[in-house]
């Protein structure tokens, strides 16, 4: 597969979410905390990516203390058995607004073909840690074929609505970031050159020595690269 791998996940500005039905009208938001991925980044031909993410079921945060352990035992993940949720792209096709990944969904011993609607990623920008690339895309499934049930409670029939849809959407909002020698030493030169610009005559004896400190640290890092 060409392109760019891409394994470093900034959590500060990802989120991996899911919204529930209950009782036909109102919406209960979770997320999971804990997760990883990789991804084979090619912004020339999107039907070179590809996605592999895990997701720990532990890492569940709804927001209410009692439920959260709810949704973590036997009557729902069983995450003590089935501790991992994972997703493997089998293939991306260009959409009108990005890119659609198939490929397999895994939760408690289940696995199910299904898709991602993926919107256009970021492309790599310049951040304050390097680079990175920004991707949104959303996907609903249907917690029963991954049997994700819990007790009657929940699937119970309350003034002609169920108590908990079926139906699952789930969004993921991943950003990877770049931190390879080449995009530190594009980032230390954009110092270099934004220093530069200022007035130094009227700047302290301490920003001079900067400058020169990494002037040589581009210097060092260009050198390892060739």
């Amino acid at each position: 597969m060409k392109g760019l791998l891409l394994d470093q996940i900034d959590r500060s500005h990802s989120n991996v979410s899911f919204i529930a039905t209950h009782m036909g009208r109102n919406k209960v938001v979770g997320r999971f905390l804990d997760y990883n991925g990789a991804a084979v980044f090619d912004d020339k031909n999107f039907e070179n990516i590809s996605v592999h993410f895990t997701i720990d079921v532990k890492s569940i945060s709804t927001g209410h203390k009692w439920r959260d352990q709810d949704l973590v035992s036997e009557n729902w993940f069983d995450s003590d058995t089935y501790s991992l949720i994972t997703f493997s792209s089998e293939k991306s096709v260009k959409s009108d607004t990005g890119f659609v990944l198939h490929g397999k969904l895994s939760i408690k011993g289940t696995t199910k073909d299904i898709v991602i609607n993926m919107e256009n990623p970021s492309g790599i920008y310049p951040s304050y840690n390097g680079h990175q690339v920004a991707f949104y895309g959303k996907t609903s499934i249907n917690r029963k074929d991954f049997n994700i049930v819990g007790n009657n409670l929940w699937n119970r029939i309350v003034a002609n609505v169920i108590t908990l849809a079926d139906n699952i959407d789930i969004e993921f909002s991943i950003v990877f970031s770049l931190t390879s020698e080449e995009f530190k030493l594009s980032r230390s030169n954009r110092i270099v050159k934004s220093l530069y610009t200022e007035d130094l005559k009227s700047k302290p004896k301490e920003l001079l020595e900067k400058l020169k400190l990494l002037e040589i640290d581009v210097l060092q890092k260009k050198k390892a690269i060739e």
